[in-house]
């Protein structure tokens, strides 16, 4: 294992109360329950990158970012499954690994574990990973479906597997292919049935605000139940909530409070588009929080420094059903440091940080820090260096 190294980080703190209620001063008792978002914690420099020295998160792919991180368990030391494009030596899309620790003071990374290389075969992206009753799962992108898998579409490119040996590239046994297009974020529960967040897009009504942006492969976001990741039957279902503009633009002033697609909110959030983050975790009220990302209206940098190509965004599921949207917010991490906006879109050569685009933040996932309502974030800045921050949630 290579050197562990220590990223230096800095505290900012961004709040935002989000759509559908008051502030703590105007709140009337019996209103939807309402929570700050704070950001308390971010890194300058990336946690894993091509630009990093050697023993200090150095990967050798120009591209590494999206990572999704998986708790050590007796067969494994934990750390970041992360997506691979344009090695040093060649080759296209797969997964890597990076050691990682996080600590009290923060988190440590080692560089890029050479041994493991997983899905190179099928362009292997996007890894949304978890531990639950002793088996590692693993939702990705891959290119088509395995022979044999009952998904039917256009859309079967989101790959589950398991093992119980995550460094052992040969032991992840394939379950099923589904039609999600992309990303699987999953509740688990004590309890079936689990639920998972699925898919990139936004409604046809808001992809023709923006002209050349769509039309997208979904709707929004979708939500599906499974009482067993094993046999791995899912059925989608509505989203629900009080207030019709939490399910967004194409729900906004509808006075509809279920739909199939959760919507990106539109011009009034500068946002364009969702794609599902990270995994939901759960707050000490019961509530889940699930961190998202999307595209912005604007593509490039604007002087209110709060818009970017990609940017995170956050919303409340309810504690009984997470299909229902409490709370939702836009934006509330943006591109801002060079390894996230490529040195503000530099292409003369000069920047260090290397990436597939400009102004992102791909915020992928989200784990407990061990103080009540505190998690640590890992996303991809600049589609190509993986960065990293707490967040800390206040019921208000």
């Amino acid at each position: 294992m290579a050197f562990l190294a220590m990223v230096a980080v800095a505290s900012v703190s961004v709040g935002a109360l989000g759509l559908g209620g008051g502030t703590p001063s105007n709140r009337v008792p019996g209103a939807p329950r309402q929570y700050k978002v704070e950001v308390v914690e971010r890194s300058k420099l990336p946690l894993v990158s091509h630009a990093n020295s050697v023993g200090h998160g150095y990967s050798p792919y120009f591209d590494t970012f999206n990572p999704s991180y998986i708790p050590p368990s007796t067969n494994f030391p934990g750390g970041l499954l992360l997506r691979l494009a344009n090695g040093t030596g060649g080759g296209g899309e797969s997964i890597g690994f990076a050691p990682c620790n996080i600590t009290d003071g923060g988190v440590i990374c080692g560089d890029l574990d050479p041994s493991f290389d997983f899905g190179a075969d099928v362009g292997a992206q996007d890894p949304r990973a978890f531990l639950y009753e002793g088996w590692y799962y693993n939702f990705f992108y891959a290119n088509g479906k395995v022979a044999g898998d009952k998904c039917v579409g256009g859309l079967c490119s989101v790959r589950l597997s398991k093992t119980q040996t995550p460094l052992d590239a040969a032991s992840w046994v394939h379950i099923t292919t589904l039609p999600w297009h992309r990303n699987g974020c999953c509740i688990r529960r004590d309890t079936p049935p689990h639920y998972c967040i699925f898919g990139e897009g936004a409604s046809a009504a808001l992809a023709a605000k923006y002209p050349g942006t769509g039309p997208w492969p979904m709707a929004g976001l979708g939500i599906a139940t499974t009482n067993d990741f094993n046999t791995a039957v899912f059925t989608q279902v509505n989203w629900t909530a009080d207030d019709a503009s939490l399910l967004g633009y194409a729900s906004a002033g509808s006075g509809s409070q279920s739909a199939v697609w959760l919507d990106a909110i539109g011009p009034s959030a500068q946002e364009a588009k969702l794609e599902a983050g990270a995994a939901p975790v759960q707050l000490s009220t019961g509530d889940y929080i699930h961190f998202m990302s999307g595209p912005t209206t604007q593509s490039d940098q604007s002087s209110s420094g709060r818009t970017g190509n990609y940017s995170a965004g956050w919303i409340i599921l309810d504690k009984e059903n997470p299909a229902k949207v409490v709370q939702r917010q836009a934006n509330f991490l943006w591109p801002t440091y060079d390894f996230e906006t490529l040195c503000k879109g530099n292409k003369d050569g000069s920047c260090p940080y290397h990436g597939e685009r400009s102004w992102v933040i791909f915020l992928c996932s989200a784990v407990p820090t061990g103080t009540p309502d505190e998690f640590r974030l890992f996303w991809g800045g600049g589609d190509g260096n993986v960065g990293t921050g707490v967040v800390r949630v206040t019921a208000v």
